[in-house]
């Protein structure tokens, strides 16, 4: 083809309004302090996996008194607190309390394919449904560490031995360790689960300034 039979423009851009704009930018910022709290908190969780962090809360299991969780949700807590966000009340220690008012502390449950490192993740049991946990009973904690490998804290670890019968130790707990999401140990599947992100973050110093 020769030039002269090429024809040129006219070419307009297309017209962005400055609310599009602003909105745009918006959602860029938002997109990039959300990936500062996810990495912040896939960071924490690595360095308690690395260091081998041991959560110290007991298991208290007696009527009339408050249940805690045996360290997996204060694991998450834990973590969340170091990472800088003061979002979980110091009065929560349970699976069924975060459930029940996850966003009143900040954060959103997302789908299973879009977790990320950093997001929490809560096994349920779907054979103990109920009006309060329609998609079961909430019984373990711990934080997303890759599209399979979640890390955790575990229960009361082993005290010793007293004429060969083991005796453990209420006060402490196995090491932070990393787990398969989908697959126990033994390859049989897990229990369903929830995954949640902390999208209203609660800096420290922010809560330090109300």
């Amino acid at each position: 083809m020769d030039e002269e039979d090429i024809v040129y423009g006219p070419y307009t851009l297309p017209e962005i309004s400055v609310i599009e704009s602003e909105q745009s930018e918006k959602n860029i910022l938002s997109g990039l302090l959300q990936n500062i709290t996810n990495i912040a908190i896939a960071e924490n969780a690595e360095r308690s996996l690395f260091e081998g962090d041991i959560i110290g809360r007991p298991s208290i299991r007696m009527p009339g008194v408050q249940k805690y969780d045996n360290t997996c949700f204060q694991y998450g807590k834990n973590v969340c607190i170091d990472s800088g966000y003061t979002n979980i009340p110091d009065s929560v220690y349970d699976n069924r309390t975060f459930a029940q008012n996850f966003q009143t502390y900040g954060f959103t449950e997302v789908g299973e394919g879009n977790m990320l490192p950093g997001d929490f993740i809560q096994y349920v049991d779907p054979n103990r449904r109920s009006s309060n946990f329609p998609q079961g009973y909430p019984y373990h904690f711990g934080v997303v560490q890759s599209d399979s490998t979640y890390t955790m804290s575990g229960g009361a670890a082993n005290y010793g031995q007293i004429g060969g019968v083991e005796i453990e130790n209420p006060l402490s707990g196995d090491p932070v360790t990393a787990k398969n999401i989908y697959y126990n140990e033994d390859r049989t599947t897990k229990d369903p689960f929830r995954v949640y992100r902390l999208t209203d973050p609660k800096p420290n110093l922010l809560a330090e300034i109300k």
